[in-house]
């Protein structure tokens, strides 16, 4: 079983929240992981993001935001990784990347030791983390 971290972005195409689509080997490994043969982990800061751009009014969540994670937290293989030491630690010095949201996504992976399921081209191009599109 393949496991992954996945960005907001790609978690918001993959769900049809968000425009844009997914490459063929970003799909693959989403239906894999409801297939039950690859396992996605969401760092919470993505549940934050979503947040932000529900309040916004970017995307619509239904029934509601809180609702609408806790149908995602209970599919079995998508799990929900908190914001913890381990990741503020490898967050820290990560200064190529601007946005505090994509340093605690790619210190997610890092911490971990997993591929990242994303399209941004700064964290693509940071070669920080070894990156799934």
């Amino acid at each position: 079983m393949g496991e992954y971290v996945t960005d907001t972005q790609a978690l918001l195409r993959y769900s049809g929240l968000s425009a844009g689509r997914l490459s063929p080997a970003a799909r693959r490994i989403f239906r894999r992981c409801e297939e039950g043969r690859n396992s996605i982990i969401v760092p919470t800061i993505v549940a934050w993001e979503t947040g932000l751009l529900a309040e916004d009014g970017a995307i619509t969540l239904r029934p509601s935001f809180a609702q609408w994670w806790d149908t995602l937290a209970s599919i079995p293989n998508y799990n929900i990784h908190p914001l913890d030491l381990e990741v503020v630690k490898a967050a820290y010095g990560l200064t190529i990347l601007t946005d505090p949201s994509d340093r605690l996504i790619v210190a997610t992976a890092l911490a971990l030791g997993l591929p990242l399921i994303t399209a941004d081209s700064r964290i693509t191009d940071s070669g920080l983390v070894r990156v799934v599109w």
